[in-house]
């Protein structure tokens, strides 16, 4: 009996957080989210919890961290971070989010919900940070 061989199809190498569709003005934060500018604190605690997530991938870099706000004090977050090895070789530039609060103590307890370290979750991490308007 003849066989069919179908070719493997790989999944494209797509740099999301980049995305900007000419014409289209910047998404604006979903209406239960308030734009707010994290603290000096807030940005230290997002940045450590995120490095924690990237462990023995090297030493992370940030950039373009962005943050709202929910009815119920919730801080939501996104951003982009790379890595840069031993050798001085970075990463490509990877989207993370979370979602944060203030305790009790005063303290900012972050949480890492989403990190693009693979093709397949890029687009569920970049959806994610759409629909809350945080990219």
């Amino acid at each position: 009996m003849p066989s069919l061989e179908l070719p493997t199809v790989a999944m494209p190498d797509l740099d999301l957080a980049a995305l900007r569709i000419p014409g289209y003005p910047r998404p604006q934060t979903a209406p239960d989210v308030t734009p707010y500018r994290l603290t000096g604190e807030q940005t230290a605690a997002i940045k450590l919890k995120v490095a924690d997530a990237l462990s023995g991938q090297g030493t992370p870099q940030f950039s373009r961290m962005s943050a709202g706000r929910t009815a119920d004090g919730t801080i939501l977050a996104c951003g982009l971070v790379n890595t840069v090895d031993g050798m001085n070789q970075a990463t490509r530039w990877r989207l993370f989010s979370g979602s944060g609060r203030v305790g009790p103590d005063g303290a900012f307890e972050f949480q890492v919900k989403g990190l693009a370290l693979s093709k397949q979750n890029a687009l569920a991490v970049f959806s994610a940070c759409q629909d809350k308007g945080l990219v």
